[in-house]
Order: C-alpha cells, then structure tokens, then sequence
C-alpha cells in the first residue's frame, strides 16, 4: 500500500495545504519528540496535532494507541470536537466513524472520535482513538479519583494514559498551582511511557523555554517571517486603544455602525448589566444584542453559540450584531468582530480577547478598546495593574499590535511570574508527594 503523505491528508480534512510550521510539528511527531510551541489564535493549532496522528493511524503506524485533547473548558472541548470530527467525516479518509467510545468493539476497524465531559460521557474509560476532554477529567483520572466513574474503576482511565498521545491546549489559562503543577507532574512521571503536545498562544518566551526543558520536550517556535505569511497574520490590521473610564453601554453604542460588535467584561454580573443597558438603548431597532456567559445552561448555550456562527462566524451572513460576554469567549470560540470592546484584564487574558477581532482573512481589520475597569476582579491585581502600565502607554490615537508585539507585552507582564512559578517546580517531589497522597488515599 502507498504511504499517505502529510500534506494529502491534511488538504482532505481541513479543505487547505498545510503552513511550514504544521508541516514541521508532524516531523518532530513522527519522530518521536514531544513539544511545547506557542501560535498565534486563528493559525491553526489544533490542525498542527491532530493530523498528525490522523495521518500514522492511516499509514498503519499510529504515533500513539489515543489522542487524548484536553482542554481546560467544556466549551472549548465541544466546539473543537465538533470541528474535528466535521473535517475527518467530510474528508472520507476513513470508511466508517463512531462516535463514541463506550463498550467499543475492538474488532471493528471503525474510527473511534469521541467527546467526554460533563454531560457527554461517551467515553468514560478513554477507549477512543480520538477523545476531546476537558483537563479535570484527565487530571482526576490520573490522580485515579476519576469524576465519571464510581471508586471500583477509579484506577482505568490513569492506566489509559499509558501509550497516549497527550495534547494540551490552551496551558496559559491553568493555575500554577493547582493543574499546571499536576500536569508537569504527570507528564514528568510518565515520560517515555506516552507522548505530549502543550499549546498556548501566549505564554511567555521564558514559560515555554523552561517548560520544554523540564519535560524533555522540545520548544517549538515559528519563525518571524512564517507567522507574516500566515493568512490570519498576512492582512490583520488590529488597532488598539485605551479608554480611562469604565466600559459602558453608551460607549459600545457610540462605536457600533451596524457592523459586528463585541463586548467583554470581567463577570457574569457585569455581562448581564451591560446586556440589559445595550437592549434598552437597542429596543425597537434591527440591532441584534446577544448575550452569553459561564451560567448558561447547555442546552441555551448551543443555541446562542449556533447564532453566534451566523454573525459572527468566518462565514457569516448577516452583520448589525453586538454580543455581551465574559471570558467564555477568549478561547475556542471561532467568531471575530470589527470592533472589540474590553475591560482591562491580565495581558494574556486581553491577547486571547483580541483574538476574537479582525480574526479572518476576509475581514482582517479591526479595534481592540481597552478600558479601565471597577476592579480587578477575578484576577490577581498585580496582574492587571502591570498590563494597565502597558495599556496607558498606547498613543492617543490607537497602535497597530502585530503578534510580535503582543509577545512583547507578555514577556513583560508574564514573563518574570511564569518564571517564578515554573522555578518552584524543578524539585518536583513536594507536587510528587501531594499526588502521590491523592492516588493512595
């Protein structure tokens, strides 16, 4: 049988030719490496680790038994399955595709893609060749308190680990000293016995240098000159500006011109105020006001995210819209408007926000607001308060941030943080022994 190569098995599944960078990271997969690299939001991470392994299940020599795609939100695991399993069946790579993993048949050839969170357990012990999870559903199956399952099977889902390929997405928004340190733990302790792939799109160059080192991975990085040749890079022209005063409803107002607006705040409550504010000022008029945050129950969800798609999305038909939110939408929400309005946040948290504006080569232009906002909270003040230095240092009329900058402002912000925080895991025997008590007790 002819090899498949890479770059036909790319262009079936995603409808495009492979960038440099996805063509490199399936190199250091095929030969065994694990990775730690840095992209920007919208250049296709999730395409640079899936297809790979895709490709060798294809070619008879799976990288892995399992892809294992852990992500640190619910939201983030379904829209990401949904966006994989649609390009592998419109592909036609693989003659049949189940859904689900649970008492799977082993003598069935099928393609296993499954999704298992909270409320879609449909692989509770992790059988599928793909399975898209959240980080706490991988973490606590490692620590074998596994919350699907009862305490007479809490020891499975650690044992499917082994011989797993690991992904990681979206590192940067776990807590160092919660997840993060179990994380770097397991991958430590289980090193030679599965394979990884940690992503983020805005960790700091110190972050993933010492990351990479303490795994025995290899840090991963696109080059300058590829990330400007990157279609969501090529064209984006993102204009930032800071406003020293609250985010309100007549300043979401005063900029909307019937275009596709956003604006995110920092909580739920603050979200809803703002939605009501918009909808008063908006009644009686074609302006659609769409709101959407963490406490929406499922089934709401996937209806405000399916009108979200149709004005917000890269093929949207229909404009005249401003959505609410909170940080729901920073990651794995594929929209993009023209103008974003944000209150001040940690600099990672504003990058990812950012990355819902000017997101799409068809609409490449775009305003990033920035404004002061009543308090820091939820976040850590010293946090906010080192990005709002940076945020108060744009010039009057607006700065166009290309990726290289935003970079800038994180390795300032983040990175002595990411450095203290990664140099209190070298000895990793005090997160060693608190694990090793979770497993035992």
């Amino acid at each position: 049988m002819n090899e498949i190569r890479f770059g036909g098995t790319f262009r079936a599944i995603t409808g495009c030719e492979a960038y440099p960078f996805q063509c490199g990271l399936n190199q250091l997969l095929e030969a065994g490496e694990s990775v730690v690299f840095r992209a920007p939001t919208g250049a296709g991470k999730t395409w640079a680790v899936t297809v790979p392994f895709l490709q060798s299940m294809l070619n008879g020599r799976p990288i892995a038994d399992r892809l294992i795609y852990c992500l640190p939100l619910r939201s983030l695991a379904t829209s990401l399955y949904r966006s994989v399993s649609d390009g592998v069946q419109r592909s036609g790579l693989f003659a049949d595709i189940s859904a689900t993993g649970k008492d799977r048949d082993y003598r069935n050839k099928a393609l296993h893609c499954s999704l298992q969170i909270g409320g879609e357990k449909n692989d509770p012990f992790f059988e599928s060749d793909l399975v898209f999870t959240t980080i706490d559903q991988a973490l606590s199956g490692y620590l074998m308190m596994p919350v699907s399952l009862p305490p007479r099977l809490d020891n499975i889902v650690a044992g499917g680990l082994i011989g797993s390929y690991l992904v990681f997405d979206e590192a940067h928004l776990l807590d160092y000293r919660g997840a993060f340190s179990t994380m770097v733990e397991m991958l430590e302790r289980l090193r030679g016995l599965c394979r990884f792939a940690i992503m983020t799109a805005t960790m700091s160059d110190e972050g993933i240098r010492r990351l990479a080192k303490r795994l025995g991975a290899t840090a991963f990085t696109i080059q300058e000159e590829e990330l400007r040749q990157l279609p969501s890079q090529r064209t984006k022209k993102r204009d930032w500006g800071w406003r020293d005063q609250p985010l309100d409803a007549s300043a979401v107002a005063q900029r909307h011109d019937g275009g596709r607006s956003i604006a995110i705040v920092n909580t739920v409550s603050r979200a809803q105020q703002l939605f009501e504010d918009l909808r008063r000022i908006y009644a009686d008029t074609e302006t659609s006001v769409m709101l959407l945050h963490s406490r929406f129950r499922p089934e709401d969800r996937t209806r405000t995210e399916a009108k979200l798609a149709g004005a917000l999305g890269p093929t949207a038909d229909r404009s005249n819209v401003i959505l609410v939110s909170t940080q729901v939408v920073e990651a794995g929400i594929d929209i993009s408007a023209d103008v974003l309005h944000t209150e001040l946040a940690p600099m990672n948290a504003l990058i990812q926000r950012a990355g819902r504006c000017a997101r799409y080569p068809q609409r490449p232009v775009g305003t990033v607001l920035v404004y002061a906002p009543r308090s820091a909270r939820p976040y850590d003040a010293a946090d906010v308060d080192a990005s709002r230095v940076v945020m108060q240092g744009l010039p009057q009329e607006g700065l166009d941030v290309d990726f290289k900058c935003e970079q800038e402002w994180i390795d300032k912000v983040h990175g002595p943080g990411e450095k203290q925080e990664l140099a209190k895991l070298e000895n990793i025997l005090t997160v060693r022994f608190a694990v090793n008590t979770a497993i035992d007790s």
